[in-house]
């Protein structure tokens, strides 16, 4: 299958097939198409860690969790038709090849790694990161300060957006991939603004690689951001981390659920097509 596949192949089959029925309930304000559709995967040769860490992740509803205890067991889950998005990988499993970078040498270029490293090593980090690592964090992970829901967002992001980029040898694609995950833009105007081109322009570039339009991946990328926010509030009230006072926090939970929401009820024809595979796949220019 083509790797650039784009949002049918990057959000995996089973999240998706699962998800449509909900789709269909947009009327009623059902979004739940969202939830388990980021594949996490965790690789951790300590049993406990593993088990506290899958059932710490899988509290938050956008994350589908498993988890391997060695490198070949992840190895032969990177290798079946499962779509990882991020992996947490913990540093020092070396029963493949005696070599602790082993699967973030072979799959980076497909998944988002986030190294968790025990030893406090700047040496370590800059490895991993010039290895393809997202990032690089210290152990213990801290789920209540929510920083490892905001690197695996931000790593799924650019699993999902920023790499498709890189497989394109056109500047303006790169150009607009780039701005649209450092800047967040609201809108195509506000889009091409940044890039300095024409929005016709940018259409055209756009279709010698993609079958969706930009403004398709401009709405899934933003509806994302919605989900992220409103799926934060959902898991910091899970777990009772209120910063804010109770009604202020349900305000912003609130308003933060309205947002995620008028965003799928308005675009709803669009993002189906992304989400479920129409007008979805990618292929480069022959």
């Amino acid at each position: 299958m083509n790797e650039l596949s784009l949002i049918k192949e990057n959000i995996h089959g089973r999240a998706a097939r699962k998800s449509k029925q909900s789709f269909k309930n947009l009327s009623n304000m059902d979004c739940t198409f969202f939830e388990r559709s980021i594949e996490v995967l965790i690789v951790d040769d300590d049993p406990c860690i593993l088990d506290l860490h899958e059932e710490c992740l899988s509290r938050y509803k956008m994350y589908s969790v498993s988890k391997a205890s060695c490198a070949k067991e992840a190895n032969e889950i990177f290798l079946s038709k499962r779509r990882i998005h991020v992996c947490l990988l913990d540093l020092g499993i070396t029963d493949m090849d005696r070599d602790e970078y082993y699967l973030l040498k072979k799959f980076s270029l497909k998944t988002s790694f986030i190294v968790v490293t025990g030893r406090d090593s700047l040496e370590e980090g800059f490895k991993a990161r010039n290895l393809g690592a997202y990032a690089a964090i210290k152990k213990p992970i801290k789920f209540e300060e929510l920083s490892i829901i905001h690197h695996i967002n931000d790593a799924f992001l650019q699993t999902t957006f920023k790499k498709i980029a890189g497989e394109n040898d056109k500047s303006v694609v790169v150009d607009a991939v780039n701005i649209l995950m450092t800047e967040k833009p609201a809108d195509m105007k506000i889009w091409t603004d940044m890039l300095n081109i024409d929005e016709g322009y940018l259409r055209k570039i756009w279709k010698r690689y993609f079958d969706c339009q930009p403004r398709h991946m401009l709405i899934l990328f933003n509806a994302f951001l919605k989900a992220f926010e409103y799926y934060n509030n959902v898991y910091r009230k899970e777990i009772g981390l209120m910063n804010n006072a109770e009604e202020d926090f349900e305000n912003e939970f609130e308003y933060a659920t309205n947002q995620f929401k008028a965003v799928c009820q308005k675009h709803q024809k669009e993002i189906e097509a992304i989400i479920f595979g129409k007008r979805c796949s990618v292929s480069k220019e022959n």
